[in-house]
């Protein structure tokens, strides 16, 4: 018997809510987030559009403006995934607009 683990927003939030406040979340975690690698850059989201079973996050970069990522993420994306998508993403080295998917 496999045990679906639940958080707090999971048991007192309708479906619809627990959707909006875990986009919330991953927004607040990658909006002006600074990423280290060879070169630092801060996310910056620009851009949020939900199409069926996902959200589209459009990402710019402080330091390389006209490059772009679109991030395609579940609606039950993790925070954790989101930012495992972004440290991926090398702004410096990418073309002007990249799409990934992330979870």
């Amino acid at each position: 018997m496999r045990v679906e683990k639940q958080t707090l927003d999971d048991m007192v939030l309708p479906a619809d809510s627990r959707v909006s406040h875990r986009l919330d979340r991953v927004i607040a975690a990658l909006d002006e987030r600074v990423f280290e690698d060879d070169r630092p850059w801060k996310a910056l989201v620009v851009g949020v559009h939900r199409d069926g079973d996902a959200w589209w996050l459009q990402v710019s970069s402080d330091r390389h403006p006209g490059v772009d990522l679109l991030l395609r993420l579940p609606l039950v994306a993790t925070v954790e995934q989101a930012v495992a998508a972004l440290r991926q993403w090398r702004p410096a080295d990418s073309p002007p607009q990249t799409i990934m998917t992330a979870g």
